[in-house]
């Protein structure tokens, strides 16, 4: 997508601002693509102990990423009539939104890690490594949600 941006072209921000936008939201693809390439690799099944609170931090990552969705959005909206005023305020709200939920995914990843230790007597080593995977993929799409978000800031206040 990168290589089809005009050297040139007229946009209220910097392109590389841009470029470092669309480099997020790439690499929230590949680790969308990486989780579901771990689940495919080898038939693990959550244990019953792990399944609502792995659930909670799916739902919590959708969420993060969702801000940024809107955000994103409103932020494009905003562009076509011109950044300012209560509008704006909203974007940098939504945005602030963003970084307090990926916060609340990085609780639930710890909280979830410690859990899947606590089994450790019960579960194989393979099996940890692999919730350990599923759960790093999940934490690391967030992240890059709010690194996007970020970058989304950072464009509105040039």
């Amino acid at each position: 997508m990168r290589t089809q941006l005009p050297r040139r072209y007229f946009l209220p921000v910097e392109r590389i601002d841009l470029e470092n936008f669309l480099r997020r939201q790439d690499k929230i693809a590949d680790y969308v693509e990486d989780f579901s390439v771990i689940l495919t690799l080898r038939d693990t099944r959550l244990h019953s102990r792990l399944v609502d609170q792995f659930f909670e931090l799916v739902d919590q990552v959708l969420k993060v990423t969702r801000c940024l969705l809107t955000a994103a959005i409103e932020l494009q909206n905003l562009a076509e009539v011109s950044i300012g005023g209560v509008d704006a305020r909203m974007v940098m709200e939504w945005l602030e939104d963003i970084g307090a939920e990926e916060w609340k995914a990085d609780h639930l990843v710890r909280k979830l890690s410690r859990n899947i230790y606590r089994l450790e007597d019960e579960i194989d080593v393979l099996t940890i490594i692999f919730y350990e995977k599923m759960v790093g993929a999940l934490g690391s799409i967030a992240n890059e949600a709010e690194n996007a978000g970020d970058m989304l800031r950072s464009m509105m206040v040039k």
